[in-house]
Protein backbone atom coordinates (compact mmCIF):
# COMPACT_ATOMS: atom_id res chain seq x y z
CA UNK A 1 0.00 0.00 0.00
CA UNK A 2 1.24 3.48 -0.85
CA UNK A 3 0.93 5.94 2.01
CA UNK A 4 1.84 9.58 1.82
CA UNK A 5 3.57 11.24 4.81
CA UNK A 6 0.18 12.01 6.37
CA UNK A 7 -0.76 8.33 6.40
CA UNK A 8 -3.25 8.56 3.55
CA UNK A 9 -3.36 6.27 0.53
CA UNK A 10 -1.99 7.95 -2.57
CA UNK A 11 -3.56 7.79 -6.00
CA UNK A 12 -3.42 9.87 -9.15
CA UNK A 13 -6.29 10.81 -11.43
CA UNK A 14 -5.97 12.18 -14.96
CA UNK A 15 -9.04 13.45 -16.80
CA UNK A 16 -8.17 13.26 -20.49
CA UNK A 17 -11.60 14.29 -21.78
CA UNK A 18 -15.21 14.73 -20.77
CA UNK A 19 -14.76 17.22 -17.93
CA UNK A 20 -16.72 20.07 -19.54
CA UNK A 21 -19.07 18.25 -21.88
CA UNK A 22 -21.62 15.49 -22.11
CA UNK A 23 -19.96 12.28 -23.24
CA UNK A 24 -16.37 11.60 -24.05
CA UNK A 25 -15.25 10.65 -20.57
CA UNK A 26 -11.69 9.37 -20.49
CA UNK A 27 -10.61 9.21 -16.86
CA UNK A 28 -7.48 7.37 -15.76
CA UNK A 29 -6.87 6.36 -12.13
CA UNK A 30 -3.60 4.95 -10.83
CA UNK A 31 -3.40 3.38 -7.40
CA UNK A 32 -0.92 1.02 -5.79
CA UNK A 33 0.97 0.36 -9.05
CA UNK A 34 -2.14 -0.46 -11.08
CA UNK A 35 -4.04 1.71 -13.52
CA UNK A 36 -7.55 1.78 -14.92
CA UNK A 37 -9.64 3.88 -17.26
CA UNK A 38 -13.15 4.78 -16.22
CA UNK A 39 -14.86 5.06 -19.58
CA UNK A 40 -13.15 5.78 -22.89
CA UNK A 41 -16.04 7.37 -24.73
CA UNK A 42 -16.59 9.61 -27.71
CA UNK A 43 -16.68 13.37 -27.30
CA UNK A 44 -19.41 14.13 -29.83
CA UNK A 45 -18.79 17.87 -29.82
CA UNK A 46 -15.12 17.35 -30.64
CA UNK A 47 -15.79 14.72 -33.32
CA UNK A 48 -18.43 16.92 -34.98
CA UNK A 49 -15.75 19.59 -35.53
CA UNK A 50 -14.07 17.28 -38.06
CA UNK A 51 -16.54 14.64 -39.18
CA UNK A 52 -20.11 14.38 -40.42
CA UNK A 53 -22.53 11.58 -41.23
CA UNK A 54 -20.66 10.40 -44.33
CA UNK A 55 -17.18 11.55 -43.34
CA UNK A 56 -15.45 9.54 -40.62
CA UNK A 57 -11.95 8.50 -39.52
CA UNK A 58 -10.24 6.30 -42.11
CA UNK A 59 -10.34 2.66 -40.93
CA UNK A 60 -7.25 1.73 -42.96
CA UNK A 61 -5.22 4.25 -40.92
CA UNK A 62 -5.93 2.54 -37.60
CA UNK A 63 -6.08 5.14 -34.83
CA UNK A 64 -3.97 7.70 -36.72
CA UNK A 65 -6.86 10.09 -37.41
CA UNK A 66 -8.22 9.84 -33.85
CA UNK A 67 -4.78 10.68 -32.43
CA UNK A 68 -4.05 13.42 -34.97
CA UNK A 69 -7.39 15.17 -34.37
CA UNK A 70 -7.01 14.89 -30.58
CA UNK A 71 -10.01 12.62 -30.09
CA UNK A 72 -8.04 10.07 -28.11
CA UNK A 73 -5.14 10.87 -25.79
CA UNK A 74 -1.53 10.45 -26.84
CA UNK A 75 -0.65 7.55 -24.54
CA UNK A 76 1.66 4.60 -25.08
CA UNK A 77 -0.67 1.69 -24.32
CA UNK A 78 -2.41 1.27 -27.70
CA UNK A 79 -2.04 -1.97 -29.64
CA UNK A 80 0.81 -1.87 -32.13
CA UNK A 81 -1.16 -3.50 -34.95
CA UNK A 82 -3.53 -0.51 -35.17
CA UNK A 83 -0.74 2.08 -35.21
CA UNK A 84 0.37 3.04 -38.72
CA UNK A 85 4.13 3.23 -39.22
CA UNK A 86 4.10 7.04 -39.33
CA UNK A 87 2.57 7.39 -35.85
CA UNK A 88 5.26 8.23 -33.31
CA UNK A 89 4.30 7.64 -29.70
CA UNK A 90 7.85 7.92 -28.33
CA UNK A 91 6.89 11.11 -26.47
CA UNK A 92 3.49 9.76 -25.39
CA UNK A 93 2.50 9.47 -21.75
CA UNK A 94 3.38 5.98 -20.53
CA UNK A 95 0.39 4.54 -18.63
CA UNK A 96 -0.22 1.09 -17.24
CA UNK A 97 -3.76 0.03 -18.12
CA UNK A 98 -4.87 -3.00 -16.13
CA UNK A 99 -8.60 -2.47 -16.57
CA UNK A 100 -11.20 -0.40 -18.36
CA UNK A 101 -14.52 0.15 -16.62
CA UNK A 102 -17.44 1.19 -18.83
CA UNK A 103 -20.37 3.08 -17.36
CA UNK A 104 -22.47 2.07 -20.36
CA UNK A 105 -21.99 1.07 -23.96
CA UNK A 106 -23.80 1.79 -27.19
CA UNK A 107 -23.03 0.80 -30.76
CA UNK A 108 -21.94 4.37 -31.58
CA UNK A 109 -19.33 4.66 -28.83
CA UNK A 110 -15.72 3.67 -29.43
CA UNK A 111 -15.79 2.43 -25.85
CA UNK A 112 -17.89 -0.61 -26.68
CA UNK A 113 -16.11 -3.95 -26.42
CA UNK A 114 -16.75 -4.60 -30.13
CA UNK A 115 -15.10 -1.32 -31.14
CA UNK A 116 -12.02 0.54 -30.01
CA UNK A 117 -11.67 -0.73 -26.44
CA UNK A 118 -9.55 -3.27 -28.25
CA UNK A 119 -7.10 -0.46 -28.92
CA UNK A 120 -5.30 -1.19 -25.66
CA UNK A 121 -2.42 -3.69 -25.61
CA UNK A 122 -3.77 -5.43 -22.52
CA UNK A 123 -7.38 -5.79 -23.73
CA UNK A 124 -8.85 -9.12 -22.70
CA UNK A 125 -12.68 -9.20 -22.48
CA UNK A 126 -14.12 -10.99 -19.47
Amino acid sequence: MLLDPGGFLSASIIVFDGANCIGGNKIYVEFDGSGAFFDFGTNYKKISNFYEEFLSPRPARGIHDLLYMGMIPKISCYRHDILPGDVDLSSALNLKVDAVFLSHATSTMPATPDCSMRIFQSWHPL
